[in-house]
Parts: C-alpha cells; sequence; structure tokens
C-alpha cells in the first residue's frame, strides 16, 4: 500500500469517527432532508450503551444532503422545559438553521468531493506531481473558507460560546475530516433542546412519523404513565390538522382468533391475555 493511500484511509476512518454522534440513553434521532421539505424519518440508534447511559448514532455519509436532529426530550417533563414547543416555532428556527448553514454545508459538500473524489481520481491519473498538490491546496483553501463561515453562523446562533467557537474554527481549519461535518454541530446542539412532539408536528408528512404521534395518543387513552398528557398531545394535533379520532384507528388482524393490543396495536396468539409492553393491557380480539 503506497503512502496516498495510507493517507486516504486514515482520511476515511476519521471521516467515519466524526459521523459517530452520541446522545443520552432514550434519545430520538430525526435525519431532515436539507432542501426545504418538512420530511424526516425516525433513525435507530446504532448501538446502546446501558452501562454509561448512552445511545451512539450514525449521521448521513454523505455531508449536507440530510440533518440529523437529536432531543432527549421524550416525555412530558422534557415537552414543558424545551426551549421551543410548538411546531410553528420549530418550523422557523429550522428554517433560519438551513438558510444561514447553506454556505457552510455548500461548502463542506466540495471539500468532502475534493478529498474523496478528486484526489484519488487525480492519483490514479497522474500520481504523486503538481496536479495532486495543487488539489490538496485547494482542500485547504476551503477549509480555510469553511472555518469562516462557521465562525460568524456560530456567532449568531451561540454567541455565549466563544471558548467552543474558537477552538472549533481552528479545528476546521486543520481537519478535512472536521470541516466536511462542520455544519452538524448546529443542528444537533439546536435540536438537543426543542420537544420531541414538536419536530414531529413540524415533519409530520410521512406516515412513520404520524404512526408515532398516533401511538402517543392512544398511550394517553390507554396507560396509566404515558408519555405524553392528552392536552399536551391536542396542541400539537390542532396545529398540525391532525384529527384525533385518526390516531385511534388501528389496522385490526384479519385472521380470527388473534388478539391484538389497542395501545400499540401487536397482535398476539389467542392464549395471551395482556400486552406486557402496555403495562399488562387488556387485548382484544379480532
Amino acid at each position: 500500500m503506497s503512502d496516498a493511500q495510507s493517507i486516504l484511509l486514515i482520511l476515511l476512518f476519521f471521516y467515519f469517527i466524526e459521523c459517530l454522534k452520541w446522545a443520552a440513553l432514550g434519545s430520538v434521532s430525526f435525519t431532515v432532508w436539507a432542501v426545504f421539505k418538512p420530511f424526516a424519518r425516525i433513525q435507530k440508534p446504532t448501538v446502546d450503551f446501558f452501562g454509561a447511559k448512552k445511545r451512539l448514532f450514525l449521521a448521513p455519509i454523505i455531508p449536507a444532503f440530510k440533518l440529523q436532529l437529536i432531543t432527549d426530550k421524550t416525555h412530558e417533563a422534557g415537552h414543558l422545559s424545551s426551549a421551543i414547543k410548538t411546531v410553528s416555532g420549530l418550523r422557523r428556527r429550522l428554517f433560519y438553521l438551513r438558510v444561514r448553514t447553506l454556505p457552510l454545508r455548500t461548502l463542506s459538500v466540495l471539500i468532502f468531493a475534493t478529498y474523496f473524489i478528486f484526489l484519488p481520481a487525480l492519483y490514479l491519473n497522474f500520481g504523486l506531481g503538481s496536479f495532486l498538490y495543487s488539489a490538496v491546496g485547494l482542500g485547504y483553501f476551503l477549509q480555510f473558507v469553511c472555518a469562516i463561515f462557521y465562525f460568524r453562523a456560530h456567532r449568531y446562533f451561540f454567541p455565549e460560546q466563544l471558548g467552543v467557537r474558537i477552538l472549533h474554527t481552528f479545528y476546521n481549519i486543520i481537519l478535512p475530516w472536521h470541516a466536511m461535518r462542520a455544519s452538524d454541530e448546529f443542528f444537533i446542539k439546536s435540536s438537543a433542546q426543542w420537544s420531541e412532539l414538536a419536530i414531529l408536528g413540524a415533519t409530520a408528512s410521512s406516515d412513520q412519523i404520524n404512526h408515532r404521534l398516533a401511538l402517543y395518543w392512544r398511550e394517553a387513552q390507554f396507560l396509566k404513565a404515558p408519555s405524553y398528557s392528552v392536552a399536551t398531545l391536542k396542541q400539537i394535533f390542532d396545529e398540525i390538522n391532525i384529527p384525533v379520532d385518526s390516531a385511534m384507528a388501528l389496522v385490526v388482524p384479519e385472521k380470527e382468533g388473534r388478539t391484538y393490543c389497542p395501545c400499540c396495536g401487536v397482535v398476539y396468539g389467542n392464549a395471551v391475555r395482556h400486552c406486557l409492553d402496555c403495562g399488562k393491557l387488556g387485548l382484544k380480539k379480532t
């Protein structure tokens, strides 16, 4: 293996490490398209470390096209303590984040393409020559410009965090993998203060999101200690114009003699009488 190939492998390794995002156990991660579409997908955690009470998520590998939001405010108390708990407020904040970080995200894509596409192509065609060194210089120039945009955007959104701003600006200048993921900090750090319900409501255009809202509503109807109260959920449903009656609708299994949970919808055999996942809630027959 040549020195250039070894350097590329090192870049790939550190970039992969940069894509791993730590969060508190119980946190929920959403991936949202970077373009102005109200669509999100709930992301499953890569690993749960119960001893450390941490959860590990893998960010989208290609930078800037998809954004990652992570919040641990997944219960009533967390919702009430959130900095943003309304759907309209979160949509405005997400819009501002997308607009202000657009130059930064564009530069991240260019840096990613420079190191992982252009440099390998130049090496394969011309070897270690002036073209390759010029491309490396271009990469570091883009990192310097990225650091400037990062500093300005960070000062706008987090004006009190001067130490973090200076340190990460320095990282963006010298570490290519850090510059490629420079915009992650804005969305992950901001969404940590947002309510899960507000994120669900602001991105409730997919079946997966609507299903989760409906599950929370049924929990509030059936469980003694639901994640959210009826009043809190009603505010979100009213904001996004989803009728609460639709949240109670479940696709009942067609096969006779089976039982199902009216809350989570899990189907059981006829011998089972209670759903253990829903606090021993009584099952219904088809």
